[in-house]
């Protein structure tokens, strides 16, 4: 009988071994309404009190057991801890629930956060009233949050007050970096108020601070981002009446609004529109250091208001760098495009239609493989298209200058002689 037992023990022993080996790990664990892998419970994370906790560095992969239905079970990740959380299909909706955030890092925390977004997953964070979407209370002395992935969807949305991703009101938000994934971002929208005129008062930013916050250190150097502030918010920058400062965007394809508000009140001084900032300061804030050196950036003002308020001014991008900028603004109104240095579209990205972007001699536009420039306006190139992916033109091309590659024009719309011949390579098919 020992003996037996013995080497039934061996077996189990030998078998054990063997699926670590290989690297099959144990069965997801069900806590509250997530499902969670990697990791042990009530050592690298626990549940209690509708609250999934974070408290170790270990890789874990989250989702919903029913991601399609959302859940009021939150996630935080504890005091100093550098967690490493892949996001696989989590829905949580906290916006009923007043000082609630449906993600947050604890305030001040040392840790450095990374949230990747599995491929092919939707994930929606929803959080409360002063709370951020996904909440990181501290200054430029805290730890960093970066958010990364490829395919994966995240939509995040701030409370009142609070931003999307970043702060709460009057807390700062410092080190954020969005280098992957698909992103929309909404701030939380602040309280309307009439009084001769209308303004608004208590919105988030779409990636930065809450309200009268100052955002500090923000990044966004890849991935498809969207990024709207509330009511007199930033799109990526200060909340209303906050200050914003090093905030860059490097790369990616990424969309900027200023939340539609009716204040006149002069405000971000770098990139500002209609008394606030796409990118920078909020309504009455101040903004330095911001700056975009990549990337195809679309920046969304709200133009003439009904009481008849225009754009306190144009974006400044006296400092933009191998960038495609589409300013417009809101409802169709006015819109332009430009290139700054010679910048390399990575992502798909689109020219709205009623958008012209002008390529200046000397300047080259570079189209990598696998990423699609569509024209659903104008393109008027002065310059140099090199194009190893596909063009896609649905409006009009035209110009003096010339497209060279290997890559693909699909004409649905007009190539002409606006300006002068178009010169095009027979690779592009044309």
């Amino acid at each position: 009988m020992k003996t037996k037992l013995l080497k039934l023990l061996v077996v189990m022993t030998i078998s054990i071994t063997a699926l670590f080996a290989l690297g099959i790990t144990a069965s997801a664990a069900t806590v509250g309404a997530f499902e969670v892998t990697g990791g042990v419970l009530y050592t690298d994370y626990a549940y209690a009190g509708d609250v999934l906790t974070i408290y170790t560095s270990t890789p874990l992969t989250i989702k919903n057991t029913t991601p399609s239905t959302p859940t009021t079970d939150r996630i935080e990740v504890a005091d100093g801890v550098s967690a490493n959380i892949t996001l696989a299909g989590v829905n949580i909706d906290v916006s009923s629930q007043s000082d609630t955030a449906a993600f947050k890092i604890a305030d001040n925390s040392a840790g450095n956060v990374t949230i990747t977004l599995a491929d092919g997953t939707t994930n929606t964070l929803k959080s409360g009233g002063n709370c951020a979407g996904i909440q990181k209370n501290g200054g430029v002395d805290t730890g960093t949050l970066t958010i990364t992935g490829g395919t994966g969807l995240l939509n995040v949305y701030g409370g009142t007050v609070g931003a999307g991703i970043g702060s709460t009101g009057y807390k700062a938000a410092s080190n954020i970096t969005i280098n992957g994934g698909v992103i929309y971002a909404q701030g939380g929208e602040g309280v309307l108020h009439s009084t001769g005129f209308e303004y608004s008062e208590g919105s988030g930013a779409g990636i930065g601070s809450g309200q009268s916050g100052i955002a500090t250190n923000i990044v966004i150097s890849g991935g498809v981002v969207s990024a709207t502030g509330g009511r007199g918010a930033a799109g990526i920058g200060g909340g209303e009446s906050g200050n914003a400062t090093d905030v860059v965007i490097s790369g990616g394809t990424v969309t900027a609004k200023f939340g539609q508000n009716y204040d006149y009140h002069l405000g971000g001084d770098i990139i500002y529109c209609n008394g606030g900032g796409t990118i920078g300061s909020g309504a009455k804030g101040a903004a330095s250091s911001a700056s975009i050196i990549g990337g195809f950036v679309t920046l969304i003002s709200y133009g003439e208001n009904p009481y008849g308020y225009k754009n306190v001014g144009t974006a400044d991008l006296s400092g933009a760098q191998n960038a495609i900028v589409i300013d417009k603004e809101w409802n169709g109104g006015a819109c332009s495009g430009a290139i700054y240095g010679s910048p390399v579209i990575t992502d798909d990205c689109t020219i709205p239609s009623e958008c012209e972007l002008v390529i200046q001699n000397g300047s080259t536009l570079t189209i990598q493989n696998g990423a699609t420039l569509t024209n659903d306006g104008k393109i008027t190139n002065l310059g140099r298209i090199d194009n190893s992916g596909t063009i896609i033109n649905n409006g009009k091309l035209a110009g003096l200058g010339k497209i060279d590659g290997s890559g693909t024009l699909i004409n649905n719309g007009t190539i002409n002689n606006e300006i002068g011949d178009l010169l095009l390579s027979a690779t592009d098919g044309v």
